[in-house]
């Protein structure tokens, strides 16, 4: 009796530091990858902490449930930090690329819309003070009215939520799915705009000051939105304000065309307003790529669905 308790004794002292030992190992190992941002296949932290339950539980059955635990949880963390882009790769990916281009074409417009006003007006009304004075104020009561238009695209950004959805899908997916709506609709608001202010009809431009505050509305609460979607939350305040200093530098283009609009053009924008038009149709590229991302997704869902039954 006293050699078997002995030997007991010994066998639970042996195992104690070899458990301690694995699973310190494990978390320095992930720290390193971290840390170092490695790529390593997973498969060899995983595959081990997934066996090593089994073997404890061999050797000591006491140390079972602390070991499952750890393993569990390491796994898990492993996997979390390993599925996560870093800053880089949100910067270089083709969502990224096509979301600034998507909000630096329309916010161009606007500020270019809003710059040549005046002028406009002021042709189109022939001089009349009392014209221009009254479309002027048109304008500026339509852009209070943006704060009824801004729960819109959340309204449609959100109507997936509640509902069931397929098999396999997640939610970041789900999400994506509904952007595209919102991301088609503000690049089509931003081409009626477009086009009803280069049509040189005085009437026309109380539909272009509604469609504008309903663009402009769309536009940056669209932006936030997709960013939130499309790319992990820890980079949200990089990507939303680098996505905005870019944009901005891009809308400096208003000048050479404000310079174009009143040395060359004689005041007239009408050419600039047409060539805005057609440059507002590359807004359309975003939507796209969003769609055929997700349907790609969808299409490699239900192979796998088909393959695993």
């Amino acid at each position: 009796m006293e050699t078997h308790r002995a030997r007991q004794r010994k066998h639970h002292s042996t195992n104690t530091p070899l458990s301690n030992k694995v699973c310190v190992f494990t978390v320095a190992l992930i720290k390193k990858q971290r840390q170092k941002r490695i790529t390593i296949n997973p498969v060899l932290y995983i595959s081990p902490l997934y066996f090593y339950p089994f073997f404890i539980s061999w050797m000591s059955p006491l140390s079972l449930s602390l070991s499952l635990s750890l393993s569990l949880s390491l796994s898990l963390s492993l996997s979390l930090s390993l599925s996560e882009k870093s800053f880089r790769e949100c910067l270089l990916s083709r969502f990224f690329v096509w979301h600034l281009l998507w909000l630096s074409v329309m916010q161009l417009r606007h500020y270019l819309f809003i710059g040549t006003l005046n002028p406009m007006l002021h042709r189109l009304t022939a001089g009349e003070p009392s014209l221009v004075s009254q479309y002027i104020n048109a304008f500026a009561i339509t852009q209070l009215c943006g704060v009824l238009c801004a729960p819109w695209n959340g309204l449609i950004m959100d109507r997936h939520k509640g509902k069931p959805r397929a098999a396999g899908e997640t939610e970041q997916e789900a999400d994506l799915r509904a952007s595209v709506l919102s991301l088609f609709l503000t690049a089509l608001q931003c081409l009626l705009f477009s086009v009803c202010a280069s049509t040189p009809y005085l009437p026309l431009q109380y539909l272009t000051f509604i469609l504008q505050v309903l663009n402009r509305s769309f536009l940056y609460g669209g932006n936030a939105a997709f960013i939130s979607v499309a790319f992990p939350s820890c980079h949200f305040g990089k990507l939303y304000g680098l996505v905005m200093a870019l944009s901005a530098v891009f809308s400096l283009l208003q000048y050479p065309c404000f310079a174009l609009v009143k040395e060359v053009l004689g005041g007239d924008p009408l050419y600039v307003n047409v060539g805005l038009t057609v440059l507002s149709l590359l807004a359309f590229i975003h939507p796209l790529s969003v769609y055929l991302h997700c349907r790609r997704l969808a299409s490699q869902r239900s192979k796998d669905l088909t393959a695993s039954s």
